[in-house]
C-alpha cells in the first residue's frame, strides 16, 4: 500500500468514526472518496490491499453515501471509490478471506448503490457510476459463492435494478454514454442471472429500450423526425452494446427470441449488419442471428423473416467485407448454416446468395480446423439435404449450376 493510500483511507476512516454530534459534512466525505479513488488509481500494485481492509473500507463508503443520500457528488463518488475497491477482490484461496464478510459487503453495496441512483434519477454522471460498479460487481472473476454472479444478480434483481436502470434510459434517451453503460448492465444481468432476469428485462422495458435504442442508432432520419440528427446515429460502441444484450437475451430461450422479433429486433440487425461498419458491430449482428435461430423454435417462421429481410445476402456481404477477420466469418458462417437447417426454402436461399461458396472460400484460407470448419461441414450438409423437389421451378435451374460448380 502506498503512502498516499494510506494517508487517503486514515482520512476517511476518520471522517466515517466522527461523532453523530459533530457528522462530517457532504464536501468533506465527497473530498475524502475523491482523494480515496484518485490515490487507488495510481497504486502500481494492486494487490496493495488485503481483502479484509477492502471490505472494511467499503462497509465506511457506504455508511458516508447513507448518510449523504440526497446529495448527487457524495453517491457519485462513492459509487467511483466502490468500484475502485472492487477491482481488487480478492481471488480464490487467498487465506484472508472471508467469505461471510464479502457477502455482507456486496448486499450492502448493491443496496447504496442503488438508493443513491434512485435518489438523483437526473444526474447522469452519477447514474453511470452506480450501474458501472454494478457491473464490475457482477464481473468479479471469483470461484467464491460470496462472489457467484448468479447470487449477485439476484440480489440486484430483488432491489428493482431493471426498474432503475428502464427509468435512466427513458429519461436520458439521448445520452449516448449512460445508455451504454446502462444496457451493459442489462446484458450482464442476464447473462448471470439467466432465465430470472431476461424475464425481468421484459417485464420492466428494459428490453424494450434496447430495441428502441439500437433502432436510433439507424438513419431512419426521413421516417422519425423526432430522432433526426439525433447522436446515437452510427455510434458503433452503442450498437456493440446492444447487441451484446440482445444476443443474452435471445440465448435464455424461445420467448427472449419472439420479444425481440415482435418489435424492431430483427429489422435492426439486418439493417446494420446490411450497412458498412466496425468488424466487431457485424460479428455481434451475426451472433444475434444466428442465437436468434438456433433459439426461436421449429415452426420456420424466423427462418421466413430473415429470409423476407435478404439476409442470407447480407450475411454474405459481411464475409466478403471482413475478408480478414475471422471471427466475423465463422460467426456468419454459423448464421448461415442455422438458417439453411431450416428446410430446403432457407437452404436455397443460403446456396442463390452465395453462401456456401462464400465461407468456402474462406475455409480454403483459414483452414477447416476451430468453429470455421465446424460451421462449414454444418452448412453443406443442410445443402445436401436440399431435394429438387422442395426447389421452386423459378429457381431450380440456378440451384442445379450453383450446385454442380460447388461440387455437390
Amino acid at each position: 500500500m502506498t503512502a498516499e493510500v494510506q494517508k487517503a483511507l486514515e482520512s476517511l476512516d476518520r471522517l466515517a468514526q466522527a461523532e453523530q454530534d459533530a457528522p462530517p459534512s457532504a464536501t468533506q466525505c465527497r473530498n475524502g472518496m475523491i482523494c480515496l479513488v484518485h490515490a487507488l488509481q495510481r497504486e502500481v500494485n494492486k494487490t496493495g490491499l488485503t481483502s479484509g481492509s477492502i471490505s472494511s473500507i467499503s462497509q465506511r463508503v457506504v455508511q458516508l453515501m447513507q448518510q449523504h443520500l440526497e446529495d448527487s457528488e457524495v453517491q457519485r463518488w462513492g459509487a467511483a471509490t466502490l468500484e475502485e475497491l472492487f477491482r481488487r477482490t480478492p481471488g480464490p484461496g487467498r487465506a484472508d478471506q472471508d467469505t461471510a464478510a464479502w457477502a455482507m459487503t456486496f448486499r450492502d453495496a448493491i443496496s447504496a448503490l442503488v438508493s443513491g441512483a434512485q435518489a438523483s434519477p437526473a444526474a447522469i454522471d452519477l447514474q453511470r457510476r452506480c450501474f458501472s460498479a454494478l457491473i464490475c460487481l457482477l464481473t468479479t472473476d471469483d470461484e467464491d459463492d460470496a462472489f457467484d454472479g448468479s447470487i449477485l444478480a439476484s440480489h440486484m434483481l430483488e432491489h428493482e435494478v431493471m426498474s432503475l436502470v428502464a427509468g435512466a434510459m427513458q429519461l436520458h434517451a439521448l445520452s449516448p454514454s449512460l445508455l451504454e453503460c446502462a444496457v451493459s448492465l442489462i446484458s450482464s444481468l442476464v447473462l448471470e442471472g439467466g432465465d430470472v432476469a431476461a424475464d425481468e428485462a421484459f417485464r420492466t422495458g428494459c428490453l424494450k429500450a434496447t430495441l428502441s435504442t439500437l433502432a436510433r442508432t439507424l438513419d431512419n432520419s426521413e421516417n422519425d423526425d423526432q430522432w433526426q440528427g439525433s447522436c446515437l446515429v452510427a455510434d458503433a460502441s452503442l450498437q456493440q452494446t446492444c447487441l451484446r444484450a440482445l444476443w443474452s437475451v435471445s440465448e435464455s430461450g424461445e420467448l427472449g427470441v419472439t420479444e425481440i422479433a415482435a418489435d424492431t429486433g430483427l429489422e435492426s440487425v439486418i439493417s446494420i449488419l446490411s450497412q458498412d461498419g466496425t468488424a466487431e458491430v457485424h460479428k455481434w449482428c451475426a451472433s444475434v442471428l444466428q442465437s436468434m435461430l438456433a433459439k426461436g423454435g421449429s415452426d420456420g417462421l424466423l427462418a421466413e423473416s430473415v429470409m423476407l429481410l435478404n439476409g442470407s445476402e447480407v450475411l454474405v456481404a459481411s464475409i466478403a467485407r471482413y475478408v480478414d477477420h475471422l471471427d466475423v466469418i465463422e460467426r456468419c458462417a454459423a448464421a448461415l448454416a442455422t438458417l439453411a437447417a431450416y428446410g430446403p426454402d432457407a437452404a436455397v436461399s443460403v446456396l442463390e446468395a452465395g453462401g456456401l461458396s462464400a465461407v468456402e472460400e474462406a475455409a480454403g484460407v483459414y483452414g477447416l480446423d476451430g468453429d470455421l470448419g465446424h460451421w462449414y461441414h454444418a452448412l453443406q450438409e443442410a445443402i445436401e439435404h436440399c431435394t429438387d423437389s422442395d426447389v421452386s421451378p423459378a429457381r431450380e435451374a440456378e440451384t442445379t449450376e450453383d450446385s454442380s460448380r460447388i461440387g455437390l
